[in-house]
This record gives structure tokens, sequence and C-alpha cells, in this order.
């Protein structure tokens, strides 16, 4: 009967061992995510202090031009580009869509252009 009774403790034993160990575990899970929420709040990079202005360029460009909104959509003083999405075709002005020659006053630039992103900036 002891033995039965020394088997049930151990089998206890076990269990409070392993929530134990669990509880460890989040303990420790959560002293990390209250750690990285302290330096994001010391640091001011909660979301609500940053302001997000939205990039959406599509058409058609002179190369120059096309270079120009590029360089452009880049990190300032003042702010941050996250970029999302660039896209770039060559436009032949000799084909239309039908396969034949176009006008060149039908032809708008040398290139279409699509820029997608994101600047950041602190409020």
């Amino acid at each position: 009967m002891q033995a039965g009774q020394l088997e049930i403790q151990r089998a206890r034993l076990g269990i409070m061992t392993g929530r134990q160990r669990e509880s460890v575990r989040q303990r420790d899970a959560l002293a990390r995510a209250a750690d990285f929420d302290h330096a994001v709040t010391e640091l001011a990079l909660d979301r609500k202090g940053w302001l997000f202005y939205d990039v959406n360029v599509q058409g058609a460009f002179s190369f120059d031009t096309a270079r120009q909104i590029i360089a452009q959509c880049n990190d300032s003083d003042l702010a941050f580009y996250w970029p999302i999405a660039l896209e770039l075709k060559h436009i032949d002005a000799t084909e239309s869509p039908s396969g034949q020659a176009a006008a060149p006053a039908q032809a708008k630039g040398d290139m279409h252009l699509t820029v997608k992103g994101q600047f950041v900036a602190r409020k």
C-alpha cells in the first residue's frame, strides 16, 4: 500500500515540477516582453507617435522624371521611406497594343513607373 502511495506522490511531484518549469518559462517570457515594451517607450517608438504618408505613383514618365521620382522616395532627416513595390516597364512607342505602329503623340513617356510605399515620420 505504501508503494502505491509512493508512486502517486512521485506522479504528483512530476506534475508539480512540470508546472513549476512552465511557470518559470512564462515568467521569463513576460519579463522579456516587459523589457521590450520599456525599450519601445523609452525610445518613443510607439506606433501612435508616428505619422504614415502613403506613396502611390503610377503612370508613364520620361526617364529623367522617373529617376527623380525614385530618388525622392528615400530616407531623409525628417522621415524614413518604407518601400512596398517598385515596377518599371519600358514603353515601346513604335507599337500600339493592337500590334500596329503608333503615332508619336500617343507615347506619353519612356517608361511606365509604379512606386508604392510609405513615408514614416515622428509626430
